[in-house]
């Protein structure tokens, strides 16, 4: 059954929270991520949310509940604050919110917390509980729990991968950094929706044109399923997702169905039918889209720039180099080639130039031969409209010797010996003023 996105929120509000992680309050990534996740939602969707630690005064009573459409739960989530030395009543809330989940009849919980129960109780003990509620109630569940910079908490929350329930599933995800969150909470998504189980999605390159299945067996639903997600005839829903989006990113979708905007690479649930989706960003650029009942459509995120390249340039590289991009980069860009970037040998030789799609590449010295494979591939990060002069010689200046060559007009056999007292020879061309060598290889040249 296609479900439109409901979710009940256990979140984190306790004083650790405002400790800072890679340069942001904990809390502040928090707080732009569920309100990210609970934009893609159609409005007219309801959630329910428990925020604990922000009333420090409550101590482990400090339990506040929250519900009403998305947006009006995102609003309290973001004026919020954070309790300096506030407590984590976690097994309460995971109770409470279970008892909220029986009567909702609401199916996916999502839990973010920086820390263990630090109110005495155990969260393993307040599961088998609520497993037993649930039981009562003939209903399942699914949670997820997402440690957010869990550190010495996680083993207080091990015992949580080896729950076996009969009427709660538990899925424990660990998050160390605001990506990691995201990636995450995204995933909590997709399974709420059930683009992971009952939908045969499709993901292509460029546009994204991707199907999903329909379920005729939910035809005649009303607006509010038996679960408590609001859910939609297969007729009545469309999903976008735009790929490789950090959550600072913006979008807006504009159609005679809907109009919408939202962040990050988090699913947005719509109608079918025609729109103008564009990224909000001064280098942003839009395109129209057509949505098809029951359809995903996936867009890369690099696709809607109006420059998604960086320039990097360099001379008398003495390499030839692979450039390979990482996974997230091609996400970003739905399909990104390795790039090989030839060598120079002449000190005269032009600079080269190189147009990559932004992201994270790889750097490996595939020549010359005596290198391949012996040197560290490095990892370099290019941002959108960047241009970038690159030193190859203080790049790998910890590794590599420059060895002149007496006789650069001559042709001339290098000798080369490494550390395990192995020779080698190459025919050495005319023109080549210096001889990268790893600092350990011993190097001769031969008159020819």
């Amino acid at each position: 059954m296609i479900k439109a996105l409901a979710f009940l929120l256990l979140l984190d509000y306790s004083g650790s929270m405002d400790q800072t992680l890679n340069g942001k309050p904990k809390i502040s990534i928090l707080k732009s991520q569920v309100g990210a996740l609970l934009e893609g939602a159609r409005p007219e969707s309801d959630a329910q949310a428990i925020i604990f630690g922000s009333e420090p005064k409550n101590g482990c009573h400090d339990l506040i509940k929250l519900s009403g459409q998305n947006k009006k739960i995102s609003l309290a989530i973001q004026k919020t604050k954070s309790g300096a030395f506030g407590k984590t009543p976690l097994s309460d809330g995971l109770i409470q919110l279970t008892e909220i989940a029986i009567k909702t009849k609401t199916k996916n919980i999502i839990s973010v917390t920086d820390g263990g129960d630090s109110c005495g109780n155990d969260p393993c003990k307040a599961l088998l509980s609520a497993n037993q509620k649930l039981s009562k109630a003939n209903q399942k569940m699914n949670l997820i729990i997402i440690g957010f910079d869990l550190k010495g908490d996680k083993g207080q929350l091990s015992c949580l991968k080896d729950l076996k329930l009969s009427h709660l599933n538990i899925t424990m995800l660990d998050a160390g950094n605001a990506s990691d969150l995201q990636r995450e909470l995204k995933k909590a998504q997709e399974s709420a929706l059930r683009l992971n189980a009952d939908l045969d999605q499709q993901s292509m390159a460029g546009h994204g044109d991707g199907s999903i299945s329909k379920n005729k067996s939910n035809s005649n639903s009303s607006d509010k399923g038996k679960d408590g997600n609001s859910s939609a005839k297969p007729g009545d829903i469309a999903f976008v997702e735009i790929v490789g989006a950090p959550v600072e990113a913006a979008f807006s979708l504009a159609g005679a169905k809907d109009n919408r905007q939202w962040h990050g690479d988090f699913i947005l649930e719509t109608k079918p039918g025609e729109y103008i989706l564009k990224f909000e960003d001064i280098e942003g650029s839009s395109m129209d889209i057509s949505l098809a009942a029951s359809q995903k459509k996936q867009i890369p995120w690099g696709s809607l720039m109006k420059n998604a390249k960086a320039s990097i340039s360099f001379q008398n590289a003495n390499f030839e180099l692979k450039w390979t991009p990482d996974n997230d980069t091609k996400k970003i860009h739905g399909d990104v080639k390795e790039v090989v970037t030839e060598a120079s040998v002449a000190v005269s030789a032009e600079e080269q130039n190189v147009q990559l799609p932004f992201g994270n590449y790889s750097l490996a010295v595939m020549n010359p031969p005596w290198l391949k494979e012996k040197v560290k591939i490095q990892t370099k990060t290019f941002t959108r409209g960047q241009n970038l002069k690159i030193n190859f010689r203080e790049n790998w200046n910890t590794e590599i010797n420059w060895i002149e060559n007496p006789h650069p007009d001559r042709l001339q056999v290098l000798e080369i010996t490494d550390s395990q007292s192995n020779t080698e020879r190459y025919l050495l061309p005319t023109g080549v003023q210096s001889v990268p060598v790893l600092k350990e290889m011993k190097v001769r040249f031969l008159m020819q």
